[in-house]
């Protein structure tokens, strides 16, 4: 006998990390194409993909129309220093990022295995 089905394993994280996502309706700023796939179909209205930008742009832009932002990038090794060089440009630009938000999200995901956000999808 075989553990549970992978999908019933992903349907379950993907509500958690909507319950999270529900709390606050703040915008979400991700990687890429995939990323902002899973947050149209968690319900997030307002997307900032990075899609290789430079993130001083992104912050700028950020920042011309929010005060808090939600940084979801991965929780590998590089998506946390990314997300740590966007959070020093969205500071710059007296943007918040809500990072207890993030901590909330990566504790869900990193709890079950998973350290890309596409992997919810």
């Amino acid at each position: 006998m075989g553990g549970p089905n992978p999908y019933y394993k992903v349907l379950a994280i993907r509500e958690k990390v909507k319950k999270v996502l529900d709390k606050e309706s703040l915008p979400v700023i991700v990687e890429g194409k995939r990323d902002v796939e899973v947050m149209e179909e968690l319900g997030v209205e307002e997307i900032i993909p990075l899609n290789g930008r430079p993130l001083y742009k992104v912050a700028k832009d950020v920042s011309e129309n929010f005060e808090e932002v939600l940084v979801l990038t991965d929780f590998d090794s590089e998506g946390m220093k990314l997300a740590k060089k966007i959070n020093s440009f969205l500071g710059k630009f007296d943007v918040v990022p809500k990072n207890s938000l993030r901590g909330k999200i990566k504790e869900i995901l990193v709890k079950k295995g998973v350290s890309q956000i596409e992997d919810i999808c």
